[in-house]
Protein backbone atom coordinates (compact mmCIF):
# COMPACT_ATOMS: atom_id res chain seq x y z
CA UNK A 1 0.00 0.00 0.00
CA UNK A 2 1.23 3.75 -0.54
CA UNK A 3 -0.44 6.94 -0.09
CA UNK A 4 0.46 7.31 4.01
CA UNK A 5 0.26 11.34 3.33
CA UNK A 6 -0.46 12.27 7.02
CA UNK A 7 0.50 10.65 10.43
CA UNK A 8 -0.32 11.49 13.77
CA UNK A 9 2.44 13.52 15.51
CA UNK A 10 3.55 11.60 18.60
CA UNK A 11 6.87 12.93 20.58
CA UNK A 12 9.42 10.56 22.93
CA UNK A 13 8.78 11.21 26.58
CA UNK A 14 10.55 9.36 30.04
CA UNK A 15 8.73 7.34 31.30
CA UNK A 16 6.59 8.33 34.57
CA UNK A 17 7.11 5.73 37.35
CA UNK A 18 3.19 5.11 37.05
CA UNK A 19 4.01 4.15 33.76
CA UNK A 20 7.01 2.14 34.63
CA UNK A 21 4.58 0.30 36.92
CA UNK A 22 2.08 -0.51 35.23
CA UNK A 23 4.51 -1.82 32.66
CA UNK A 24 6.02 -4.43 34.60
CA UNK A 25 4.78 -7.91 33.77
CA UNK A 26 2.54 -9.13 36.31
CA UNK A 27 2.79 -11.80 38.20
CA UNK A 28 2.02 -15.33 36.22
CA UNK A 29 -0.60 -16.33 39.05
CA UNK A 30 -2.21 -13.35 38.50
CA UNK A 31 -2.38 -13.14 34.80
CA UNK A 32 -5.79 -14.14 33.10
CA UNK A 33 -5.46 -16.70 30.76
CA UNK A 34 -5.83 -16.30 27.15
CA UNK A 35 -7.54 -18.39 24.72
CA UNK A 36 -6.49 -18.79 21.47
CA UNK A 37 -9.14 -20.97 19.56
CA UNK A 38 -10.14 -22.08 16.04
CA UNK A 39 -12.29 -19.40 14.61
CA UNK A 40 -11.26 -16.48 16.33
CA UNK A 41 -10.91 -13.32 14.24
CA UNK A 42 -7.04 -12.14 13.67
CA UNK A 43 -5.13 -9.78 11.78
CA UNK A 44 -2.15 -11.56 10.35
CA UNK A 45 0.88 -10.82 8.14
CA UNK A 46 0.41 -12.52 4.08
CA UNK A 47 3.37 -13.08 1.62
CA UNK A 48 2.71 -9.73 -0.03
CA UNK A 49 4.57 -8.22 3.20
CA UNK A 50 1.14 -6.44 4.90
CA UNK A 51 -1.01 -7.66 7.33
CA UNK A 52 -4.95 -8.76 6.46
CA UNK A 53 -7.61 -9.79 8.31
CA UNK A 54 -8.21 -13.86 8.70
CA UNK A 55 -9.46 -16.25 11.05
CA UNK A 56 -7.72 -19.20 12.83
CA UNK A 57 -9.15 -22.30 10.90
CA UNK A 58 -6.18 -24.85 12.23
CA UNK A 59 -3.34 -24.12 15.43
CA UNK A 60 -0.31 -26.52 15.79
CA UNK A 61 3.27 -26.35 17.35
CA UNK A 62 6.39 -27.05 16.81
CA UNK A 63 9.95 -26.67 18.03
CA UNK A 64 10.09 -22.69 17.16
CA UNK A 65 6.72 -22.40 18.33
CA UNK A 66 2.72 -21.89 17.92
CA UNK A 67 1.60 -21.19 14.05
CA UNK A 68 -1.73 -20.72 12.19
CA UNK A 69 -3.27 -21.24 9.65
CA UNK A 70 -5.10 -18.44 9.02
CA UNK A 71 -8.40 -18.25 6.32
CA UNK A 72 -8.04 -15.13 4.76
CA UNK A 73 -10.90 -12.92 5.14
CA UNK A 74 -11.21 -11.59 1.36
CA UNK A 75 -10.76 -15.12 -0.31
CA UNK A 76 -6.99 -15.79 -0.87
CA UNK A 77 -6.40 -19.33 0.34
CA UNK A 78 -5.69 -20.32 3.62
CA UNK A 79 -1.88 -19.78 4.57
CA UNK A 80 0.42 -21.01 7.80
CA UNK A 81 1.45 -17.82 9.72
CA UNK A 82 3.98 -17.96 12.91
CA UNK A 83 2.79 -16.53 16.07
CA UNK A 84 4.95 -13.50 16.02
CA UNK A 85 2.81 -12.60 12.54
CA UNK A 86 -0.55 -12.95 14.48
CA UNK A 87 -2.72 -10.95 16.37
CA UNK A 88 -6.06 -11.08 18.37
CA UNK A 89 -8.53 -8.82 16.78
CA UNK A 90 -11.14 -8.49 19.96
CA UNK A 91 -7.89 -8.69 22.51
CA UNK A 92 -6.83 -4.83 23.42
CA UNK A 93 -3.55 -5.87 25.32
CA UNK A 94 -2.75 -4.37 28.94
CA UNK A 95 0.06 -2.12 28.96
CA UNK A 96 2.65 -4.86 30.30
CA UNK A 97 2.83 -6.24 27.16
CA UNK A 98 3.84 -3.01 25.48
CA UNK A 99 7.33 -1.87 27.21
CA UNK A 100 9.83 0.05 25.00
CA UNK A 101 10.78 -1.71 21.68
CA UNK A 102 8.10 -4.03 21.50
CA UNK A 103 6.97 -4.49 17.90
CA UNK A 104 2.99 -4.22 17.81
CA UNK A 105 0.67 -3.52 15.26
CA UNK A 106 -1.06 -0.13 15.14
CA UNK A 107 -4.07 1.19 13.34
CA UNK A 108 -3.65 3.48 10.91
CA UNK A 109 -5.57 6.59 11.61
CA UNK A 110 -6.88 7.53 7.91
CA UNK A 111 -7.18 6.34 4.04
CA UNK A 112 -4.43 4.41 2.30
CA UNK A 113 -4.47 3.92 -1.25
CA UNK A 114 -4.42 0.40 -1.98
CA UNK A 115 -4.58 -1.88 -5.66
CA UNK A 116 -6.50 -0.25 -8.59
CA UNK A 117 -6.10 3.45 -6.88
CA UNK A 118 -8.97 2.21 -4.08
CA UNK A 119 -9.22 4.14 -0.96
CA UNK A 120 -9.11 1.95 2.33
CA UNK A 121 -9.41 2.73 6.15
CA UNK A 122 -8.50 1.54 9.07
CA UNK A 123 -5.93 -0.69 8.09
CA UNK A 124 -3.19 -2.27 10.48
CA UNK A 125 0.41 -2.03 10.09
CA UNK A 126 3.56 -2.72 12.31
CA UNK A 127 4.79 -0.45 14.55
CA UNK A 128 7.37 -0.24 17.41
CA UNK A 129 6.84 1.22 20.97
CA UNK A 130 9.15 4.33 21.77
CA UNK A 131 7.33 4.96 25.03
CA UNK A 132 4.86 7.02 26.62
CA UNK A 133 2.61 9.41 24.99
CA UNK A 134 1.49 12.98 25.66
CA UNK A 135 -1.81 12.00 26.73
CA UNK A 136 -2.65 9.94 30.07
CA UNK A 137 -3.34 6.97 28.32
CA UNK A 138 -1.74 6.64 24.87
CA UNK A 139 1.43 5.53 23.77
CA UNK A 140 4.01 6.83 21.66
CA UNK A 141 5.31 4.36 18.59
CA UNK A 142 7.12 4.46 15.54
CA UNK A 143 5.98 2.82 12.26
CA UNK A 144 8.54 0.52 11.32
CA UNK A 145 8.37 0.97 7.81
CA UNK A 146 8.68 4.55 7.38
CA UNK A 147 10.27 5.48 11.12
CA UNK A 148 7.51 8.48 11.87
CA UNK A 149 6.28 9.13 15.75
CA UNK A 150 2.52 9.15 16.43
CA UNK A 151 0.40 8.34 19.44
CA UNK A 152 -2.04 5.55 20.11
CA UNK A 153 -4.51 4.43 23.27
CA UNK A 154 -4.14 0.69 23.91
CA UNK A 155 -7.37 -0.25 21.91
CA UNK A 156 -5.68 1.30 18.87
CA UNK A 157 -2.90 -1.10 19.09
CA UNK A 158 -2.43 -5.24 19.22
CA UNK A 159 0.09 -7.11 20.47
CA UNK A 160 1.20 -10.53 18.73
CA UNK A 161 0.58 -13.62 19.62
CA UNK A 162 4.10 -14.97 20.50
CA UNK A 163 4.17 -11.90 23.19
CA UNK A 164 1.22 -12.32 25.04
CA UNK A 165 2.54 -12.58 29.12
CA UNK A 166 -0.60 -14.40 30.47
CA UNK A 167 -0.84 -17.83 29.87
CA UNK A 168 -2.14 -19.03 27.03
CA UNK A 169 -3.96 -21.87 25.74
CA UNK A 170 -4.42 -23.25 22.03
CA UNK A 171 -8.35 -24.98 21.52
CA UNK A 172 -9.22 -27.25 18.37
CA UNK A 173 -13.29 -26.48 17.56
CA UNK A 174 -13.73 -29.96 19.30
CA UNK A 175 -13.14 -28.35 22.93
CA UNK A 176 -9.27 -30.34 23.57
CA UNK A 177 -6.66 -28.20 24.40
CA UNK A 178 -3.37 -28.15 26.72
CA UNK A 179 -2.74 -24.89 28.93
CA UNK A 180 1.09 -23.43 28.56
CA UNK A 181 2.64 -21.78 31.37
CA UNK A 182 3.09 -18.37 29.54
CA UNK A 183 3.34 -17.08 26.67
CA UNK A 184 3.08 -18.81 22.93
CA UNK A 185 6.18 -20.87 23.33
CA UNK A 186 4.31 -22.36 26.39
CA UNK A 187 1.43 -23.29 23.93
CA UNK A 188 -0.18 -26.81 23.62
CA UNK A 189 1.47 -29.03 21.40
CA UNK A 190 0.24 -31.60 19.06
CA UNK A 191 -3.75 -32.33 18.93
CA UNK A 192 -4.72 -29.66 16.85
CA UNK A 193 -7.35 -30.70 14.75
CA UNK A 194 -8.89 -28.74 11.22
CA UNK A 195 -12.21 -27.05 11.29
CA UNK A 196 -14.44 -24.90 9.48
CA UNK A 197 -13.20 -21.12 10.34
CA UNK A 198 -16.38 -20.06 10.82
CA UNK A 199 -20.84 -20.36 10.19
CA UNK A 200 -23.87 -18.16 10.27
CA UNK A 201 -25.50 -18.65 13.32
CA UNK A 202 -24.53 -19.69 17.06
CA UNK A 203 -25.62 -23.78 17.88
CA UNK A 204 -26.72 -24.47 21.33
CA UNK A 205 -23.75 -25.31 23.29
CA UNK A 206 -23.31 -27.06 26.83
CA UNK A 207 -22.61 -24.61 29.94
CA UNK A 208 -19.84 -26.67 31.39
CA UNK A 209 -17.82 -24.09 32.96
CA UNK A 210 -14.51 -26.00 32.46
CA UNK A 211 -15.19 -25.98 28.63
CA UNK A 212 -15.92 -22.72 28.25
CA UNK A 213 -12.87 -21.66 30.03
CA UNK A 214 -14.85 -19.40 32.33
CA UNK A 215 -13.69 -17.67 36.28
CA UNK A 216 -15.31 -18.66 38.66
CA UNK A 217 -17.93 -16.16 38.86
CA UNK A 218 -19.21 -13.06 36.73
CA UNK A 219 -19.04 -10.86 39.30
CA UNK A 220 -16.82 -9.72 43.14
CA UNK A 221 -20.01 -10.91 45.01
CA UNK A 222 -19.59 -8.81 47.96
CA UNK A 223 -19.43 -5.74 45.36
CA UNK A 224 -22.11 -6.93 43.96
CA UNK A 225 -24.31 -6.70 47.04
CA UNK A 226 -23.03 -3.53 47.91
CA UNK A 227 -23.49 -2.11 44.99
CA UNK A 228 -27.17 -3.55 44.29
CA UNK A 229 -27.48 -1.90 48.02
CA UNK A 230 -26.84 1.53 46.27
CA UNK A 231 -28.90 0.81 43.54
CA UNK A 232 -31.99 -0.06 45.84
CA UNK A 233 -31.80 3.34 47.91
CA UNK A 234 -31.16 5.63 44.68
CA UNK A 235 -34.37 3.67 42.73
CA UNK A 236 -37.28 6.00 42.08
CA UNK A 237 -39.65 2.98 41.43
CA UNK A 238 -41.26 1.90 38.25
CA UNK A 239 -42.69 5.17 37.92
CA UNK A 240 -41.26 7.82 39.41
CA UNK A 241 -42.66 10.61 40.86
CA UNK A 242 -39.60 13.22 41.70
CA UNK A 243 -36.72 13.81 39.53
CA UNK A 244 -36.88 14.01 35.90
CA UNK A 245 -39.34 12.98 33.86
CA UNK A 246 -39.14 10.79 31.15
CA UNK A 247 -40.04 12.22 27.85
CA UNK A 248 -41.02 9.57 24.96
CA UNK A 249 -40.88 9.92 20.77
CA UNK A 250 -42.56 6.97 19.12
CA UNK A 251 -41.22 5.92 15.70
CA UNK A 252 -37.79 8.38 16.62
CA UNK A 253 -37.30 10.65 13.43
CA UNK A 254 -39.37 8.53 11.03
CA UNK A 255 -38.01 5.29 11.93
CA UNK A 256 -40.83 2.52 12.15
CA UNK A 257 -40.63 0.39 15.30
CA UNK A 258 -38.38 2.90 16.74
CA UNK A 259 -39.04 4.11 20.11
CA UNK A 260 -36.47 6.60 22.66
CA UNK A 261 -36.86 8.75 25.86
CA UNK A 262 -34.90 10.48 27.53
CA UNK A 263 -34.18 11.24 31.42
CA UNK A 264 -35.15 7.74 32.23
CA UNK A 265 -32.17 7.88 34.63
CA UNK A 266 -31.66 10.10 37.26
CA UNK A 267 -27.81 10.92 38.23
CA UNK A 268 -28.07 9.37 40.88
CA UNK A 269 -29.27 6.22 39.44
CA UNK A 270 -26.49 6.29 37.07
CA UNK A 271 -24.29 6.58 39.77
CA UNK A 272 -25.48 3.50 41.37
CA UNK A 273 -25.16 1.55 38.14
CA UNK A 274 -21.94 2.32 37.26
CA UNK A 275 -20.72 0.54 40.64
CA UNK A 276 -23.04 -2.61 39.84
CA UNK A 277 -21.40 -2.98 36.47
CA UNK A 278 -17.74 -2.31 38.38
CA UNK A 279 -18.19 -5.73 40.00
CA UNK A 280 -18.21 -7.39 37.15
CA UNK A 281 -15.47 -9.51 36.18
CA UNK A 282 -16.12 -11.87 33.14
CA UNK A 283 -16.17 -9.27 30.18
CA UNK A 284 -16.00 -10.58 26.88
CA UNK A 285 -14.57 -8.63 24.20
CA UNK A 286 -16.82 -8.67 20.84
CA UNK A 287 -16.42 -7.73 17.54
CA UNK A 288 -19.88 -6.06 15.32
CA UNK A 289 -20.54 -5.68 11.97
CA UNK A 290 -18.82 -6.70 9.02
CA UNK A 291 -15.76 -8.92 8.98
CA UNK A 292 -13.98 -7.32 5.78
CA UNK A 293 -10.38 -7.42 5.13
CA UNK A 294 -9.67 -3.73 6.52
CA UNK A 295 -13.24 -2.29 8.09
CA UNK A 296 -14.97 -2.30 11.01
CA UNK A 297 -11.84 -3.54 13.29
CA UNK A 298 -12.74 -1.00 16.03
CA UNK A 299 -16.26 -1.83 15.95
CA UNK A 300 -15.92 -3.84 19.59
CA UNK A 301 -17.24 -3.65 22.70
CA UNK A 302 -17.16 -5.81 26.29
CA UNK A 303 -20.27 -7.69 27.42
CA UNK A 304 -21.79 -10.12 30.16
CA UNK A 305 -24.40 -11.67 29.84
CA UNK A 306 -27.40 -13.41 31.62
CA UNK A 307 -30.22 -15.68 30.60
CA UNK A 308 -32.08 -18.72 31.64
CA UNK A 309 -29.27 -21.69 31.98
CA UNK A 310 -30.21 -23.28 28.66
CA UNK A 311 -29.40 -20.77 26.39
CA UNK A 312 -26.40 -18.88 24.85
CA UNK A 313 -24.58 -15.99 24.07
CA UNK A 314 -25.41 -14.30 20.91
CA UNK A 315 -22.42 -13.10 19.21
CA UNK A 316 -23.40 -9.73 17.52
CA UNK A 317 -21.60 -9.42 14.40
CA UNK A 318 -21.05 -12.51 11.72
CA UNK A 319 -17.08 -11.85 12.17
CA UNK A 320 -17.45 -12.38 16.14
CA UNK A 321 -15.77 -15.56 17.91
CA UNK A 322 -17.49 -16.11 20.95
CA UNK A 323 -17.16 -19.58 21.34
CA UNK A 324 -15.87 -21.43 24.90
CA UNK A 325 -17.38 -18.16 26.60
CA UNK A 326 -20.55 -18.57 28.49
CA UNK A 327 -23.89 -16.50 28.67
CA UNK A 328 -24.56 -16.66 32.74
CA UNK A 329 -26.91 -18.11 34.40
CA UNK A 330 -29.78 -15.48 35.25
CA UNK A 331 -28.92 -15.31 39.53
CA UNK A 332 -31.30 -13.80 42.18
CA UNK A 333 -29.14 -10.65 41.92
CA UNK A 334 -29.10 -10.10 38.13
CA UNK A 335 -32.75 -11.23 38.21
CA UNK A 336 -33.42 -8.25 40.66
CA UNK A 337 -31.36 -5.94 38.54
CA UNK A 338 -33.53 -7.42 35.11
CA UNK A 339 -36.47 -6.80 37.14
CA UNK A 340 -35.91 -3.54 38.40
CA UNK A 341 -35.30 -2.00 34.87
CA UNK A 342 -37.95 -3.85 33.58
CA UNK A 343 -40.07 -2.28 35.94
CA UNK A 344 -39.02 1.47 34.48
CA UNK A 345 -38.96 0.50 31.44
CA UNK A 346 -42.47 -0.41 31.31
CA UNK A 347 -43.91 2.75 32.44
CA UNK A 348 -42.13 4.55 30.38
CA UNK A 349 -42.79 2.95 27.27
CA UNK A 350 -46.28 2.13 28.08
CA UNK A 351 -47.72 4.12 25.24
CA UNK A 352 -46.00 1.75 22.38
CA UNK A 353 -47.11 -1.12 23.99
CA UNK A 354 -43.85 -2.74 24.95
CA UNK A 355 -43.81 -6.34 26.29
CA UNK A 356 -47.35 -6.00 26.45
CA UNK A 357 -47.83 -3.06 28.30
CA UNK A 358 -47.02 -1.34 31.71
CA UNK A 359 -47.13 -4.30 33.94
CA UNK A 360 -46.80 -8.37 33.74
CA UNK A 361 -49.44 -9.73 32.21
CA UNK A 362 -50.55 -13.54 31.64
CA UNK A 363 -52.50 -13.14 28.00
CA UNK A 364 -51.07 -14.22 25.03
CA UNK A 365 -49.51 -10.63 24.80
CA UNK A 366 -47.29 -10.52 27.37
CA UNK A 367 -43.20 -10.88 26.69
CA UNK A 368 -41.41 -11.23 29.66
CA UNK A 369 -37.67 -10.63 29.55
CA UNK A 370 -35.13 -13.17 30.51
CA UNK A 371 -31.81 -11.98 29.01
CA UNK A 372 -29.75 -9.37 30.65
CA UNK A 373 -26.63 -7.60 28.44
CA UNK A 374 -24.33 -5.67 30.32
CA UNK A 375 -22.17 -3.51 27.80
CA UNK A 376 -19.18 -1.02 27.67
CA UNK A 377 -17.84 0.72 24.20
CA UNK A 378 -14.76 2.12 25.05
CA UNK A 379 -14.68 5.85 24.14
CA UNK A 380 -11.89 4.65 21.06
CA UNK A 381 -14.85 2.42 19.93
CA UNK A 382 -17.85 2.22 18.03
CA UNK A 383 -20.92 -0.47 17.38
CA UNK A 384 -21.22 -1.05 13.79
CA UNK A 385 -24.25 -1.27 12.31
CA UNK A 386 -26.06 -4.98 12.81
CA UNK A 387 -29.04 -6.95 13.33
CA UNK A 388 -29.65 -8.96 16.50
CA UNK A 389 -30.49 -12.35 15.80
CA UNK A 390 -33.19 -12.32 13.83
CA UNK A 391 -34.79 -15.92 14.84
CA UNK A 392 -33.37 -15.27 18.41
CA UNK A 393 -35.78 -12.79 20.42
CA UNK A 394 -38.65 -12.44 20.95
CA UNK A 395 -40.81 -8.46 20.19
CA UNK A 396 -38.98 -5.96 21.94
CA UNK A 397 -35.58 -4.91 22.46
CA UNK A 398 -34.76 -2.21 25.17
CA UNK A 399 -31.71 -0.80 26.24
CA UNK A 400 -30.46 1.79 28.84
CA UNK A 401 -27.11 3.92 28.31
CA UNK A 402 -25.02 6.53 30.09
CA UNK A 403 -21.52 7.36 30.26
CA UNK A 404 -19.06 5.48 33.08
CA UNK A 405 -17.78 8.79 34.07
CA UNK A 406 -19.61 12.26 34.45
CA UNK A 407 -18.41 15.41 32.85
CA UNK A 408 -18.00 18.47 33.85
CA UNK A 409 -21.67 19.81 32.24
CA UNK A 410 -23.57 16.13 32.99
CA UNK A 411 -23.43 13.67 35.94
CA UNK A 412 -24.83 11.05 33.82
CA UNK A 413 -22.18 11.75 31.01
CA UNK A 414 -21.73 12.23 27.74
CA UNK A 415 -23.89 11.91 24.70
CA UNK A 416 -24.30 9.22 21.70
CA UNK A 417 -26.19 8.31 18.72
CA UNK A 418 -28.29 5.56 17.58
CA UNK A 419 -27.24 4.88 14.09
CA UNK A 420 -30.13 3.60 11.86
CA UNK A 421 -29.89 1.99 8.72
CA UNK A 422 -32.43 0.74 5.79
CA UNK A 423 -30.67 -0.89 2.81
CA UNK A 424 -28.89 -3.57 1.94
CA UNK A 425 -26.41 -1.96 -0.27
CA UNK A 426 -24.29 1.51 0.24
CA UNK A 427 -25.92 2.77 -2.88
CA UNK A 428 -29.47 4.19 -1.90
CA UNK A 429 -28.83 3.24 1.85
CA UNK A 430 -30.79 5.40 3.88
CA UNK A 431 -28.90 6.36 6.93
CA UNK A 432 -30.59 8.21 10.11
CA UNK A 433 -28.55 9.23 13.15
CA UNK A 434 -30.61 9.19 16.47
CA UNK A 435 -28.72 11.65 19.16
CA UNK A 436 -29.32 10.75 22.65
CA UNK A 437 -28.41 12.24 26.19
CA UNK A 438 -26.90 9.91 28.71
CA UNK A 439 -29.76 8.14 31.23
CA UNK A 440 -31.53 7.58 28.10
CA UNK A 441 -33.94 4.69 26.88
CA UNK A 442 -34.55 2.94 23.47
CA UNK A 443 -36.50 0.29 22.25
CA UNK A 444 -36.33 -1.85 18.69
CA UNK A 445 -39.71 -3.15 18.22
CA UNK A 446 -40.69 -3.86 14.30
CA UNK A 447 -39.18 -3.41 11.45
CA UNK A 448 -36.23 -1.52 13.51
CA UNK A 449 -35.80 -4.87 15.29
CA UNK A 450 -36.12 -7.01 12.37
CA UNK A 451 -37.05 -10.28 13.59
CA UNK A 452 -38.17 -13.18 11.16
CA UNK A 453 -41.95 -12.30 11.93
CA UNK A 454 -41.30 -8.97 10.77
CA UNK A 455 -39.04 -9.19 7.45
CA UNK A 456 -41.00 -9.84 4.38
CA UNK A 457 -38.41 -12.33 3.16
CA UNK A 458 -38.66 -13.89 6.41
CA UNK A 459 -35.37 -13.46 6.83
CA UNK A 460 -33.45 -15.39 10.03
CA UNK A 461 -29.87 -15.01 11.93
CA UNK A 462 -27.74 -12.20 10.52
CA UNK A 463 -29.01 -12.36 6.97
CA UNK A 464 -29.72 -8.73 5.41
CA UNK A 465 -32.49 -7.52 3.87
CA UNK A 466 -33.82 -4.19 2.32
CA UNK A 467 -37.12 -4.22 4.38
CA UNK A 468 -35.84 -3.83 8.07
CA UNK A 469 -33.36 -1.49 9.54
CA UNK A 470 -30.17 -2.41 11.70
CA UNK A 471 -28.67 -0.36 14.42
CA UNK A 472 -25.03 1.11 15.25
CA UNK A 473 -23.72 2.78 18.07
CA UNK A 474 -21.27 5.69 17.49
CA UNK A 475 -20.33 8.07 20.80
CA UNK A 476 -20.15 11.92 20.23
CA UNK A 477 -16.95 12.76 19.14
CA UNK A 478 -14.08 13.37 20.35
CA UNK A 479 -15.30 11.08 23.29
CA UNK A 480 -13.74 11.18 26.34
CA UNK A 481 -15.58 8.61 28.75
CA UNK A 482 -16.67 5.25 27.91
CA UNK A 483 -20.33 4.32 27.21
CA UNK A 484 -22.02 1.79 29.91
CA UNK A 485 -25.33 0.36 28.93
CA UNK A 486 -28.32 -2.65 30.08
CA UNK A 487 -30.24 -4.42 27.55
CA UNK A 488 -33.36 -6.13 28.08
CA UNK A 489 -34.54 -8.68 25.43
CA UNK A 490 -36.74 -12.16 25.95
CA UNK A 491 -35.09 -15.29 24.45
CA UNK A 492 -37.48 -16.83 21.65
CA UNK A 493 -39.28 -20.36 22.83
CA UNK A 494 -38.53 -22.57 20.14
CA UNK A 495 -37.43 -22.05 16.35
CA UNK A 496 -40.38 -20.79 15.22
CA UNK A 497 -41.07 -18.56 18.46
CA UNK A 498 -40.03 -15.24 16.61
CA UNK A 499 -41.60 -15.83 13.80
CA UNK A 500 -44.67 -16.26 15.08
CA UNK A 501 -47.69 -13.14 14.96
CA UNK A 502 -46.43 -10.10 17.68
CA UNK A 503 -45.96 -10.94 20.72
CA UNK A 504 -46.42 -7.53 22.21
CA UNK A 505 -45.37 -4.19 21.63
CA UNK A 506 -45.21 -4.05 17.83
CA UNK A 507 -46.03 -0.49 17.90
CA UNK A 508 -44.04 1.12 14.87
CA UNK A 509 -44.67 -1.24 12.28
CA UNK A 510 -44.68 -4.33 13.28
CA UNK A 511 -47.73 -6.05 12.38
CA UNK A 512 -47.60 -4.05 8.72
CA UNK A 513 -46.75 -5.42 5.33
CA UNK A 514 -43.44 -3.92 4.45
CA UNK A 515 -41.95 -3.25 1.18
CA UNK A 516 -39.90 -5.58 0.00
CA UNK A 517 -36.45 -3.61 -0.21
CA UNK A 518 -34.67 -1.67 2.03
CA UNK A 519 -31.88 -2.89 5.19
Amino acid sequence: PSGRDSFLPGCVAARSPALASALAPPPSSASKKVVVREGDDVVALYQDGYFYRGTVSEVKMSDSGASFRVKWSDGDDPSWVEAHNVALVSRVPPLCEMASGTRVLALWQGSVTVEDNDSEEEVWFAAEVVGEGRGAEELSLRWIDGGELFEAPPEAIRTFVSSIAAPLELRTRSGKSERGEGGASGCARGGARGGTAGRSKPSKRSRDAAEAGAEEAAADEALLAAAMAELRDAWRGAAPAEGPEARLQVDAQGVPGLHVATDVLSSAEVEALRTVLGAHRAWVQVTYGAAGRYHDLTSAAERVDFCPAEAEAEAEGEGSRLEGSRMWPLDETHAELLRLVEGRLRAVFAPTGLWGGAAPADGPAAVVPNALQLTRVSAFNHIANHYDVRDMWKEGIATLAWSELPTEGELRGEAFSLCMQLGAKKAGRRTVQVPLPPGSAYVLTGASQGATRTCSLRHVGRAACSCCWTHGVTLSGPARVSRQSLTLRALADDESDSDSEAEGGGGGGGDEPLASDGA
